[in-house]
């Protein structure tokens, strides 16, 4: 089957991921994958006329396995998004049925090479959303920051009073850091909610990265230049934090590494902003 693109409501998304996770969104998102334009699989005779319905007929119709399908189809049925009927017939709940109840937005999830391939790609929905949302506040902080440049010099009445409202909702300065950036505790609470986990973060971003769903890059910020005598030296009586590092001369301390995710639809990596240093 060629890799194509399944889309379902975003309400719909979080609910099947509040019960099952990834990989019963997987499960799902695979289901309407393979049942094509069909409303839904259709039980049928084997060749030495055996019946095949139910989960057996969902087992060689799709490239799910029969223990996966046993794991997850009865959680969907359970939520009504699977029937099986009594001639062994499967449906799948389509976006016509499910709007309804639903909203109207619409998230893609790429249907991979295998099941645990599509489970990942249901994580980067939500990497892209992470991302997303990051984009928009960078936009409105930069436009507050610019803002506050016109309380000094304002060139207009109205520009002043703009600034001035700013700096009495949000202070006179305003930090802005110009890229995306996730820590390895953020992809772990980002996978399945798991607080304060850096190893299991480290982990998965890892994997993502493995399967080409992100790309990193790390940031550094210089607190000093000193020869590497002197980094040591400062490692050993000085008070310093654990992510300090010696790197092309200076002392500098590692920050949080920005992140840019891909989008499902194109399968191409979203453009990074600027990297601040």
């Amino acid at each position: 089957m060629e890799s194509k693109i399944v889309r379902i409501p975003s309400r719909l998304y979080s609910d099947i991921y509040q019960v099952g996770g990834d990989k019963l969104l997987a499960v799902f998102c695979t289901l309407k994958a393979y049942r094509g334009k069909s409303d839904k699989y259709y039980a049928f005779k084997s060749r030495n006329h055996k019946s095949i319905g139910g989960y057996s007929l969902l087992r060689s119709k799709t490239n799910l396995s029969l223990s996966v399908i046993q794991k997850y189809v009865p959680m969907l049925i359970n939520m009504g998004l699977c029937s099986i009927d009594s001639s062994g017939n499967v449906s799948i709940a389509g976006n016509d049925k499910l709007k309804s109840k639903f909203n109207n937005k619409l998230v893609p999830i790429r249907i991979g090479k295998n099941f645990i391939d599509t489970s990942y790609n249901t994580i980067s929905v939500r990497l892209s959303s992470e991302e997303r949302q990051q984009r928009r506040q960078i936009g409105i902080k930069t436009h507050r920051r610019d803002l506050l440049l016109q309380l000094n010099d304002p060139k207009t009445a109205t520009a002043y009073k703009e600034a001035k409202r700013v700096v009495d909702k949000y202070g006179s300065s305003i930090s802005v850091t110009e890229c995306v950036v996730m820590s390895n505790a953020g992809f772990a609470a980002l996978k399945d909610g798991t607080q304060n986990n850096k190893h299991k973060g480290a982990y998965w971003k890892k994997k993502l990265k493995q399967k080409g769903l992100i790309s990193t890059k790390r940031r550094f910020k210089r607190v000093m230049k000193a020869s590497f005598e002197e980094y040591k030296q400062y490692r050993v009586f000085s008070n310093c934090p654990q992510n300090t590092k010696y790197s092309y001369g200076y002392i500098v301390e590692e920050l949080v590494s920005n992140y840019s995710s891909i989008d499902l639809v194109s399968g191409e990596m979203i453009s990074e902003l600027a990297i601040v240093g």
